[in-house]
């Protein structure tokens, strides 16, 4: 009876953005029927934001084991890299700035890592910052970014801004 159907509209253009389509079946007097369609692919997942220099990055949450802080003085250098000993074993540690081409800056004293792998695999990936953790919907790559290496999909955040989403695994192989 009120309204001009704007937050239907914002629902429809949404859908319509991950590549779904929203129907409406009105019968007066018994109520209406909101149908939402959307691709298989589009999955909600539970992101970790981080910080690599001024830039923002999501890494899904069920990738990562835990997250930690490391003491610049508990890293020791090993060959060309770097590791760091947690829980008896010795985890290698790289920067995500290194991965992702962002400069870097001198190590903080006390810096946050994320401890991610699979199995035996297993890597501590120093992050500048560790930002909010957030739900969304996550799209594959297409186009030409398709199958880009250490790139798992882009989120749409809340502000407009796109967010991509890191396989840190990947990255760090």
């Amino acid at each position: 009876l009120s309204g001009r159907g704007v937050g239907m509209d914002a629902v429809r253009t949404s859908v319509a953005r991950l590549g779904g389509q929203v129907s409406l079946a009105n019968r007066p007097g018994k109520g209406l029927c909101v149908r939402l369609a959307l691709p298989a692919e589009v999955l909600l997942q539970k992101i970790l934001v981080v910080r690599s220099g001024l830039e923002r990055f999501g890494v899904p949450l069920q990738t990562i084991r835990e997250t930690h802080r490391v003491q610049r003085l508990e890293v020791t250098a090993v060959r060309e890299g770097r590791a760091y000993v947690r829980r008896d074993t010795v985890i290698p540690l790289v920067r995500l700035n290194d991965l992702v081409g962002a400069s870097t800056a001198e190590d903080a004293e006390v810096f946050p890592v994320l401890h991610v792998g699979a199995g035996e695999e297993q890597v501590g990936v120093q992050v500048d910052g560790i930002e909010e953790r957030l739900e969304a919907s996550m799209r594959p790559m297409s186009g030409l970014m398709a199958g880009y290496p250490g790139v798992l999909g882009t989120v749409l955040q809340a502000d407009g801004q796109v967010l991509l989403v890191l396989d840190l695994a990947e990255l760090a192989a």
